[in-house]
């Protein structure tokens, strides 16, 4: 029998269970309970118990499971604490696990004879091109998507503002932070989104984080593409919600899961994005919207990626599809792409964005994003929505590059050159090392994508591109790409 939690010297002891139903045969070998805790009421507390089996689907519930703290004899001598030895992986980062696995892997690439790919020190700003220790190079690194990371115009626009407002805004928004280019940022984002109101934080990262981590809980449900961002993970994980993954644009996946798990939960989110920063395929946005309807859920889509690059003037998916605002619950976006800045936003109903906005610790306790990132962030937008060529340029140059690659007969995973993400998948890790460092040596600069962010066999250079690159600079990229790929192979 397992041992029982204890805390306090106390050990949970169930008294009572209001309801017991078995929905299908307990299996033999290991079952996942998942427990769901009301308000405590001194040592009495209660919760709801769901056994599932290895799939995720239910197997017994049990409702209104009523237990208490209860005294336990300790078995060390006196009553004490049983003597606990500190050990030196505890307080020492060398010793922890995950640290000896970055420094072995680390290592690895050393013996090999390669560089560290990552951490290149860039010396100016990064569009079509940028350098690298002292050389141009053709760029595919970096997310300046339109461009507008330093166009003289955004650059005039923040340089005055900081003349005017100074370096920082100096306090939470809440405080005495507030100031009239971020209500005029957030006014331009709902527009651009067909919503009623919008938020913006101070980091894209953290937007994912705190809004997720925020309006979700215990009782929640969040089903999620199983290639959903790491910062929606780790809402996740903030907000105690019970979580599951679908199969990747699998949307009958979803629906399987919806039939079986949807009554048994209060708010259920379904988590997609735009476009898939892995793969850079689009989401098939309206059959979610759909499902959404169908089965009572709320609907979030993380529009990193898709805002500014999809749809006729850059309003990413819902555009992109001919949808309305209110057709999602939240979207969300970044501004450090398409936007030439730095932070994230939420837009939404008044109601939800008012919510956020008084109660949102990621919000509410951090400081107003800065005058130089608000600026060139509504500068940028407002140059978007009046330069459509841009955004024109941006898809015309990710179709041409999308058929470059394939017409060399590259892969380029599920891509189809609807988004300015595009793979070239090598399908072994040291390929993708090995292209990635003599790309750079011949004046192309793309990152790899190795085991284990992706499986092996699923190992990349992802190439972003921007509206400033010319087609000389992608058919010369593509092909060289080929060649170096071809040598490689020969070598091994």
């Amino acid at each position: 029998m397992p041992k029982q939690p204890l805390r306090y010297q106390r050990a949970g002891t169930p008294v009572s269970i209001a309801e017991l139903v078995q929905l299908a045969p307990l299996p033999d070998g290991e079952v996942v309970a998942e427990a769901h805790f009301g308000p405590a009421e001194g040592d009495r507390f209660t919760c709801d118990i769901i056994l599932r089996d290895q799939d995720g689907s239910p197997l017994l519930l049990a409702r209104g499971v009523a237990a208490e703290l209860r005294e336990v004899e300790l078995e060390a001598a006196g009553g004490d604490a049983p003597a606990f030895e500190v050990k030196a992986e505890y307080v020492d980062p060398e010793q922890w696990p995950g640290y000896r696995d970055i420094s072995m892997r680390l290592q690895m690439v050393e013996a090999m004879g390669l560089k560290n790919p990552y951490f290149d020190l860039h010396e100016g700003t990064a569009r079509d091109t940028s350098v690298v220790d002292g050389r141009e190079v053709i760029n595919f690194s970096s997310y300046n998507y339109l461009g507008y990371s330093g166009d003289k115009r955004v650059l005039d626009e923040v340089s005055a503002s900081i003349y005017q407002y100074g370096t920082s805004v100096s306090a939470s928004r809440v405080a005495s932070g507030e100031r009239p280019f971020h209500r005029e940022l957030e006014a331009a984002l709902a527009a651009a989104n067909d919503c009623e109101d919008a938020l913006v934080y101070s980091g894209g990262h953290a937007t994912n984080v705190n809004t997720i981590g925020h309006l979700f809980g215990p009782r929640d449900l969040i089903l999620h593409d199983e290639l959903i961002h790491d910062s929606c993970l780790q809402g996740i994980k903030l907000s105690g919600a019970a979580r599951r993954a679908f199969r990747h644009e699998e949307p009958a996946h979803l629906e399987e899961q919806l039939r079986q798990l949807r009554p048994h939960y209060e708010k259920v989110l379904i988590l997609i994005e735009g476009v898939y920063s892995m793969d850079g395929d689009v989401a098939s946005l309206p059959r979610y919207v759909e499902l959404k309807r169908k089965y009572g859920c709320l609907l979030m889509v993380d529009e990193a990626h898709s805002f500014g690059t999809i749809g006729a003037t850059g309003r990413g998916i819902r555009e992109h599809f001919g949808l309305k605002g209110s057709d999602a619950d939240i979207w969300m976006g970044t501004m450090s792409k398409s936007l030439a800045s730095m932070g994230g936003w939420v837009s939404g109903s008044k109601a939800l964005i008012t919510y956020l906005r008084y109660t949102a610790p990621g919000f509410v306790f951090a400081a107003g994003i800065p005058p130089a990132l608000g600026v060139a962030a509504l500068a940028s937008l407002r140059l978007m929505t009046q330069e459509p060529e841009r955004v024109a340029k941006l898809q015309s140059n990710a179709k041409f590059f999308y058929e470059q690659l394939r017409s060399h007969g590259l892969d380029t995973g599920p891509a189809a050159g609807e988004s300015p993400v595009i793979p070239v998948v090598t399908g072994d890790s040291m390929q993708a090392l090995q292209l990635s460092e003599q790309l750079l040596d011949r004046g192309i600069n793309a990152k790899p994508i190795i085991y284990p962010a992706v499986a092996d066999d699923a190992a990349r250079l992802r190439f972003f591109l921007s509206s400033t690159h010319s087609e000389e600079q992608l058919a010369h990229t593509a092909q060289t790409i080929a060649e170096t790929l071809a040598q490689i192979r020969g070598q091994r």
